[in-house]
C-alpha cells in the first residue's frame, strides 16, 4: 500500500525500512527498556520523516515511543491521525486512531474509527490486531455510551456519521483550529439545527475569534432550545461578564447556580 508522496520524499525500500524499524520496535517493545533508549529510537524515527515515504509501522512505533515516555495524548493522536492520513485504508492504523480516541474521551470519534478498522480489516493485519478485538472495543462502547453521552446532556445519536462529525467539531476547538471548528459548526447547523452541543461549540470558537455578536446569538438560540444546559449557560455568563454587561450575566449565573444545587441535591 502506497503512502502519501511529499516533496522531496522518497519511498523506504523494504530491506532499508526493515534495517531502521526492526531495531527500533525492539527497543520501544521491549519492557525492560530504559527512557534514555527509547528516547533516542523515537529521535531516528524523527529523522527519517521527511526523508522518505514512510511504513505504517512507522505512525505505529511512534505511538509507542511517545505513549512509552509519558506525552500527552493529544501529541499521540496527532501521530495517529497523520497515519491514518498517509494510510487511510489501514486496519491497524484505525484501530490505534481509534484507541487513541477512545483514551482522549473522543468517544464518538473512536467508535466510527474503529468502524472503519473493521470495514478495512484484511488478512494480513492478523498478527497486529483481530477482527474480534476491534468488535470487542465496539461492544464496549456501545455499551458504555448511553450513560456517557447522558452525562453530556445528549441522547445516543441514530445517524453515527452526525455523532462523530459533532465530536470533531469539539475537537477543532480544543485544538484551538478555530475556522475548521466554525465551517464544520455551520455545516451542521445548517441541516440539523437541533444539534445543541455543537451549537454551544460553535458559540465558543466564534468568540475566540472576535466573532462576538454571532457567538452571542447562537448562545441565546442554544438557551432558547434547551434553557438547563449547564455549557450554555456557562458560557453565556462568560461572555456577559467579559463584555461588562453583568447585568445580563447575573440571571444566567444564578439560573446555572440552582441547577448545579438541584443536581447535587438530587
Amino acid at each position: 500500500m502506497k503512502g502519501k508522496k511529499r516533496k522531496g520524499a522518497s519511498p523506504l525500500s523494504i530491506s532499508l525500512a526493515e534495517r531502521h524499524l526492526r531495531p527500533i520496535a525492539a527497543v520501544l517493545l521491549d519492557e525492560s527498556s530504559d527512557r534514555e533508549a527509547v528516547q533516542e529510537s523515537l529521535e531516528e524515527l524523527m529523522n527519517m520523516e521527511g526523508r522518505y515515504i514512510l511504513p505504517p509501522e512507522y505512525y505505529s512505533l511512534r505511538m509507542i515511543a511517545l505513549s512509552t515516555l509519558g506525552r500527552d495524548i493529544e501529541d499521540i493522536l496527532k501521530i495517529a491521525e497523520a497515519g491514518k492520513d498517509s494510510y487511510p485504508h489501514d486496519a491497524f492504523i484505525r484501530f490505534n486512531l481509534g484507541a487513541s480516541y477512545l483514551e482522549a474521551g473522543y468517544l464518538l470519534l473512536a467508535y466510527r474509527e474503529l468502524h472503519h478498522a473493521l470495514e478495512s480489516w484484511t488478512q494480513k493485519e492478523a498478527d497486529f490486531v483481530s477482527m474480534d478485538q476491534i468488535r470487542d472495543r465496539i461492544r464496549d462502547i456501545e455499551s458504555e455510551a448511553p450513560e456517557l453521552l447522558a452525562s453530556a446532556g445528549l441522547e445516543w445519536p441514530t445517524d453515527q456519521k452526525l455523532a462523530a462529525a459533532g465530536e470533531q467539531v469539539r475537537r477543532y476547538l480544543e485544538l484551538g483550529a478555530l475556522d475548521e471548528c466554525i465551517t464544520l459548526g455551520m455545516e451542521i447547523l445548517d441541516d440539523r439545527p437541533e444539534q445543541n452541543h455543537v451549537r454551544n461549540n460553535l458559540a465558543r470558537a466564534l468568540w475566540e475569534n472576535g466573532r462576538m455578536t454571532e457567538a452571542v446569538t447562537h448562545q441565546e438560540e442554544s438557551l432558547r432550545r434547551a434553557p438547563d444546559r449547564l455549557a450554555g449557560l456557562a458560557n453565556m455568563v462568560r461572555f456577559c461578564t467579559v463584555t461588562n454587561r453583568t447585568d445580563r450575566a447575573r440571571p444566567w449565573a444564578d439560573h446555572a447556580r440552582n441547577l448545579a444545587m438541584k443536581t447535587k441535591s438530587g
